[in-house]
């Protein structure tokens, strides 16, 4: 198992502190006789003028193309959050090209808009990563929290990965509290120039010569690898080196597909009465009826990749009680595929009167099969208890 924690980062990390001037993160560039190279785009779809040509994490609400803030033409990828509510998330964009291995210059070179009102104590933060063929980190241009609210440019040298498959990886990580935080994207382009009238179009050892007219094809953007058909959830898996939600519409605007309710007496129900973010949730137990014994629940099950860094199960839930004697409950559980409790991040009767976060550390479970399962319990003594689940994702990070 590959532990990406532990790979060490090559190269150098540049700490970003905004001043008055633009950014401007600057390599020295390879050497070589401008007359003699011929250069070339290798990077497409660098303007976002047309969809398609980048992979974006499952949660594309996050990550959509603008046109109110462009540094040129039309449009301009958005990460984050702006406009909305506040909720943890990851929101991602990556490209995976080759770099040839006779390559003289390689400069990636691209504008980046930042906003953000979180204050500088959160743990929000925009990033660009270099990671290789096997995901793992090369360089980091930019990681940190920045507020410019202008067009800053990052400029980074790749000359000296020429011959291997690199992977342009931007990301904007959202805590969920405190202010929001977003990047705008724009004129991503990575120029690669060779000696005239050699082009590499493979970039690998023993690979033959072209004419200069010939051109470099990248490697197709990184697909993620579908979970299998259920037990395990339709959500997608987060490609290696990047974040995603394993949990299939855990905002439950898609009613209930990817989960599973149970056939009670007194089911589980999605209403658009009472939310955390956009409008629907999902309500469980009594509310406003008669009581008696019942459960009522809903679950998912999902696949915990093996080579996972990190997971974090998280919900918010909003939750009403009149018992007074222990009977009720309100539960969250995380099982194996034995029904067997792993974990407990939930198990009262309380009314909270306002939303609350829960958060759970999965990372442990790498590998695994795990069922997600909700459940409120009414014994029927007369008092009822329920419970709102809404935003219930599992971010795993690989």
């Amino acid at each position: 198992m590959r532990n990406y924690a532990r790979v060490a980062v090559i190269g150098w990390v540049v700490a970003l502190l905004l001043s008055a001037s633009p950014l401007r993160l600057h390599a020295t560039l390879a050497e070589g006789p401008a007359n003699d190279l011929t250069c070339r785009e290798v990077l497409p779809g660098g303007e976002f003028e047309s969809s398609g040509t980048w992979h974006k994490t499952p949660l594309t609400k996050f990550v959509a193309p603008e046109t109110a803030h462009t540094r040129e033409g039309k449009r301009a990828m958005r990460l984050g959050i702006v406009q909305g509510k506040n909720v943890r998330n990851y929101a991602s964009i990556w490209q995976t090209v080759q770099i040839p291995k006779n390559a003289v210059r390689a400069v990636l070179d691209m504008w980046v808009l930042p906003v953000s009102d979180d204050p500088t104590t959160g743990s929000d933060r925009q990033e660009i990563r270099v990671l290789d063929s096997h995901y793992r980190l090369l360089l980091t241009p930019l990681r940190g929290l920045l507020k410019g609210n202008d067009w800053q440019q990052v400029t980074v040298d790749l000359a000296q990965f020429r011959g291997e498959t690199v992977r342009i990886y931007v990301n904007v990580f959202n805590d969920g509290s405190g202010g929001k935080t977003a990047l705008y994207v724009d004129s991503v382009h990575l120029t690669i120039c060779e000696p005239r009238g050699l082009i590499d179009k493979q970039g690998g050892e023993g690979a033959s010569a072209t004419p200069a007219d010939g051109g470099l094809t990248p490697t197709p953007p990184v697909s993620p690898t579908p979970s299998p058909s259920p037990p395990p959830s339709a959500a997608s898996l987060p490609a290696p080196g990047t974040c995603g939600d394993l949990v299939q519409n855990g905002d439950f605007e898609e009613g209930s597909a990817g989960w599973v309710l149970g056939a009670t007496p007194k089911p589980a129900t999605i209403l658009a009465t009472r939310s955390h973010s956009g409008t629907h949730a999902m309500r469980l137990g009594v509310v406003g009826g008669s009581d008696y014994q019942s459960y009522s629940s809903f679950w998912q099950t999902v696949e915990v990749p093996s080579d996972t860094i990190t997971a974090t199960l998280s919900f918010w839930a909003y939750r009403l009680t009149e018992d007074t004697d222990g009977g009720d409950s309100q539960v969250a559980l995380v099982l194996d595929d034995k029904y067997r409790i792993r974990q407990r991040p939930l198990h009262a009767a309380v009314t909270d009167g306002d939303w609350v976060y829960f958060e759970k550390d999965l990372s442990a479970y790498r590998g695994w099969t795990l069922r997600l399962y909700f459940n409120v319990f009414n014994d029927g003594d007369g008092k009822t208890s329920a419970m709102y689940v809404d935003g219930v994702q599992l971010l795993a990070c690989r």
